[in-house]
């Protein structure tokens, strides 16, 4: 009887997810999505970042599936910052459940690669295709998160962040990023902060 049980559970969760995941994909704005495709990946340039048009879908069932790990898709709408939110997919997937989502990312500079550039702008363009909100703002250790991001937050999450260690001489290592959290706590307020270590790694 428990199995049964168990198997009806589980049938229901995977049920839900494939509903959400359907509605997802439904709402991409294709035409637009077409457009960055058509800019980025038939310039002739070279894109490092390329794999977040050409494998979009499995990004967005990357997100959707830590959103429900995080009971994202219950409860009451929550505010989010999300640390490093790249090309902004975990941050579509919190729109779609009903949350304020914000997304924190370094600023482009003038000086960087001229392949950073691209992904920078590939970036905003997926950004703005999704109607997302961003704020730039670069990440130090030691240095809590900037008090105008307007707290308070219920949830901090840095998925797949790549800030405290991407083109530094010395990585702070996950304490580092621990610690940058604890002190954003006091300033921003938040209640609640989620960090997966092992998916630490460069969008």
């Amino acid at each position: 009887m428990i199995r049964l049980v168990l198997r009806a559970i589980s049938a229901s969760r995977l049920s839900r997810v494939a509903g959400d995941y359907r509605a997802l994909v439904e709402a991409m704005p294709a035409d637009r999505l077409e457009r960055i495709e058509a800019t980025f990946l038939q310039s002739g340039e070279t894109l490092g970042k390329a794999k977040y048009l050409t494998k979009r879908n499995a990004y967005l069932r990357r997100s959707l599936s830590r959103a429900i790990g995080l009971g994202l898709h219950r409860g009451p709408r929550r505010r989010i910052l999300d640390l490093g939110s790249g090309a902004g997919y975990f941050l579509r997937v919190c729109e779609h459940f009903g949350h304020h989502a914000v997304g924190l990312d370094l600023p482009p500079t003038a000086d960087e690669p001229a392949e950073d550039q691209r992904t920078h702008r590939l970036y905003a363009e997926l950004i703005a295709a999704f109607e997302l909100e961003r704020v730039f703002h670069r990440i130090l250790p030691r240095q809590p998160l900037p008090a105008t991001l307007a707290g308070p937050y219920d949830l901090i999450t840095a998925n797949q962040a790549s800030f405290h260690y991407f083109r530094l001489e010395t990585p702070w290592g996950f304490r580092g990023l621990a610690r940058l959290l604890r002190g954003s706590a006091a300033t921003l307020g938040r209640r609640r902060q989620a960090v997966d270590p092992a998916q630490s790694h460069s969008r």
